[in-house]
């Protein structure tokens, strides 16, 4: 059995068995839901930080709770308001290949956690293009 409540984490209780009968005393104690954080710096390679990179935070259960944020002139940034749980954290940021964490980044309820930096290498440059054409169906 399992009880959710806006505002508060779910709970989950194993072993109650429901025959031909009436059951009663399964009660819930539902804790109050509070939000937490994720931050760290940005840096490039050799260890500049990186102002005006975005870092995003995608729950790993495919359910709400993402969020985005942009480094500050410190390379900078926190991702807050975020519900329990588990993330995937990546960034990106122009001249620069996008980069994932290495591991999930798990948030218990109310926790700030620090110290999740990344390293970005720079792009190398290329001389190309792409191009082509887009057409409707009728075409």
């Amino acid at each position: 059995m399992e009880a959710h409540a806006f505002g508060y984490n779910p709970e989950e209780l194993a072993g109650i068995v429901v025959e031909d009968e009436v059951v009663t005393g399964v009660d819930f104690a539902l804790s109050q839901l509070e939000l937490g954080s994720i931050s760290g710096t940005v840096y490039s390679s050799d260890s500049v930080p990186i102002p005006d990179a975005f870092v995003r935070a995608r729950r790993t259960n495919g359910n709400c709770g993402g969020r985005t944020a942009r480094t500050d002139s410190l390379g900078n940034y926190t991702l807050d308001f975020l519900l329990p749980g588990v993330y995937r954290v990546k960034t990106f940021a122009m001249g620069y290949l996008p980069q994932t964490y290495d591991g999930d980044v798990e948030v218990d309820n109310g926790q700030n956690v620090t110290g999740i930096d990344f390293y970005l290498e720079p792009l190398e440059p290329f001389d190309g293009y792409i191009s082509g054409n887009v057409y409707d169906n009728a075409t």
